[in-house]
């Protein structure tokens, strides 16, 4: 699954992020180190007609390669799911998690450069009827999305639904790929 290079630098950088004393911030790169396994494994293909390395969870099953491509772990100016790239895209989730926008698209579809820097907050009801009284603007719920028929004709702007896959996807299956590294860091905190 990895060759002892991989398996060298995911353990050193593990290693020295386990001995981060504070726990935000070690779970926080723990995060960052977790997805940059996507790409740094022997599961990962040079897509030539991209001109990138292929994800390992980009297949959604354990699919080997013959001939594998090795990324850089640590970062460089370029490259794909590299530590450093994972470490700035979660930077960047984490500000826009503090002071979210929304990005201006313009009248021919296309996105303009700048954003809407002003902060979006959601008034969260229970009820489609609290919805539609103005007491709010956002209504979330934790349920299946085949069935919308409590919601009235023509009064939602966007039924969003994740994970959309059902169980077309064996995500705990998958995901043992990265637990067993992750234990190492997390099993004296979360059971």
């Amino acid at each position: 699954m990895f060759n002892e290079r991989q398996l060298l630098c995911l353990s050193l950088l593990l290693e020295a992020i386990l001995k981060i004393p504070d726990p935000n911030i070690r779970e926080f790169l723990l995060l960052a180190w977790s997805d940059c396994i996507d790409a740094n494994n022997m599961f990962c293909k040079y897509e030539t007609a991209w001109h990138k390395i292929s994800l390992f969870f980009g297949l959604h099953a354990y699919h080997p390669i013959e001939r594998p491509t090795e990324n850089n772990v640590w970062g460089t100016d370029y490259g794909r799911s590299t530590f450093r790239n994972c470490y700035n895209k979660l930077r960047r989730g984490k500000i826009y998690c503090l002071r979210p926008y929304e990005r201006l698209i313009g009248k021919d579809g296309r996105r303009i450069k700048h954003y809407v820097r002003e902060r979006i907050e959601a008034r969260l009801v229970d009820r489609i009827e609290d919805l539609l009284e103005g007491r709010g603007n956002a209504l979330l719920k934790c349920q299946s999305a085949t069935d919308l028929s409590f919601i009235p004709t023509g009064v939602v702007d966007a039924v969003i639904t994740d994970p959309p896959y059902f169980d077309n996807v064996q995500y705990s299956e998958l995901a043992d790929f990265i637990y067993v590294w992750l234990r190492l860091g997390l099993k004296d905190k979360y059971p």
